[in-house]
């Protein structure tokens, strides 16, 4: 039951979210693979659907190159 509070916790945070560093991607798709939420994409560039992320940041802990990082911001 916590589990699934702490999810739902986690979505309704409108100030988090995965941020792209796009000058350190090179698109290798390693956070496509990882991410159980199935939020990223990688066609033209990378793109992370914020509003459906679970800011489980896997995808930052694989990112072989440090292009993704969870940030906070006051407007997203």
């Amino acid at each position: 039951m916590n589990l699934l509070k702490n999810k739902r916790k986690n979505l309704t945070k409108k100030n988090q979210r995965i941020k792209i560093d796009f000058s350190n991607c090179d698109r290798c798709g390693t956070c496509v693979s990882v991410c159980g939420a199935d939020v990223i994409t990688l066609a033209a560039q990378l793109h992370i659907d914020n509003k459906k992320c679970v800011l489980c940041q896997k995808c930052v802990t694989v990112c072989p190159f440090g292009a993704l990082a969870a940030v906070e911001e006051e407007f997203i």
